[in-house]
């Protein structure tokens, strides 16, 4: 597992797909977690499969990404890919097991996937009750932002009269709540 300083799970996606990480690097995992630690403003943790055994001297010399802090040797990777996707429900996860993430991942991808939670379907019918609930919370959670981003989106479309643009940018711009006329 990799801690690094400052969040930098999309510097380590460039590293994975474009540089070459491919060719030594089997899998990745990484998320960002914010408070305690080593930053308040957040960090990211990782997990790297490599495809050969290598000492952490290899490992250092062939590591050619965002500074490391202290690398730990994963004793389950199962449960360091959860540990590192407990926060960030927009966690990577590449040519790891979805199913080894966490449930807000899982909840996430679910919200995204699917516009209606159905009780017989996967990931929802494999948990134990406890988590369907709080799956459940998540999901509703995900669904209404994914919805509010989609209605932002499809008023950026809109076609508005002159008048309604000048009304939108002054709703924009103000910076105090007094009410006023628009000038036609």
């Amino acid at each position: 597992m990799l801690p690094f300083q400052s969040t930098c799970k999309y510097e380590l996606q460039r590293y994975f797909q474009n540089k070459g990480g491919e060719t030594w690097m089997r899998a990745l995992a990484a998320g960002n977690e914010w408070g305690s630690g080593f930053n308040e403003l957040g960090h990211t943790h990782a997990v790297i499969q490599t495809k050969t055994e290598m000492t952490f001297k290899e490992f250092r010399l062939k590591w050619k990404g965002p500074n490391i802090g202290d690398i730990q040797r994963c004793q389950n990777v199962k449960d360091s890919v959860r540990y590192v996707t407990k926060e960030d429900p927009r966690s990577l996860c590449f040519h790891f097991d979805k199913d080894w993430t966490s449930l807000l991942v899982k909840a996430y991808i679910y919200a995204q996937k699917s516009s209606k939670l159905v009780p017989t379907s996967y990931p929802y019918c494999s948990l134990p009750p406890f988590q369907q609930r709080q799956f459940r919370d998540m999901w509703t959670q995900f669904r209404a932002e994914e919805q509010d981003a989609r209605q932002c989106w499809a008023n950026e479309e809109l076609e508005l009269r002159p008048w309604q643009r000048q009304v939108r940018r002054q709703i924009l711009q103000q910076d105090d709540r007094t009410v006023g006329t628009v000038d036609t």
